[in-house]
């Protein structure tokens, strides 16, 4: 059975509300959140509820938007869930953009004392060995049948 608009809003909504939590480096708990919502689903199962924020995942990962740990990218998705998602992100935008931009920022930073130093990778040239010819020990025989035969 089809999730319904409804369904899907209120999925997005507790699936985005526990990225934002994430990106924030704020703790939270999934299993928590998941009870929360089937409550306001129509007999969903906690099954069905991990399975929709795995298709969740797929979509902010398609695009190229960070999704939550713990969620494996599902592909196969109904249509309304990218609507929906869309729709959400541009409502609130300004709300999620902070979080995103703080999320971006701390990935890539090194900080001037965590400087690389790439010296202890650096190993010698291999000694080259030159390949040594070892002596045949099997001679094959040719054995001409029809020769035999007569």
């Amino acid at each position: 059975m089809d999730w319904s608009a409804k369904e899907v809003k209120l999925s997005v909504e507790d699936y985005l509300s526990m990225l934002k939590r994430e990106l924030a480096d704020k703790p939270y708990n999934k299993t928590a959140h998941r009870k929360n919502i089937v409550s306001f689903l129509n007999d969903r199962s906690d099954g069905s509820v991990e399975f929709k924020h795995q298709n969740i995942s797929a979509v902010l990962m398609e695009m190229g938007l960070p999704f939550v740990r713990g969620y494996k990218p599902r592909f196969n998705y109904q249509q309304l869930l990218v609507s929906s998602i869309a729709d959400y992100l541009e409502n609130n935008q300004s709300i999620l953009e902070y979080e995103f931009e703080q999320f971006a920022r701390a990935v890539g930073v090194i900080n001037e004392f965590e400087k690389f130093d790439f010296t202890h990778f650096v190993s010698e040239d291999p000694v080259v060995t030159p390949i040594t010819k070892n002596p045949q020990i099997f001679k094959p025989i040719k054995i001409n049948y029809r020769e035999r035969e007569q």
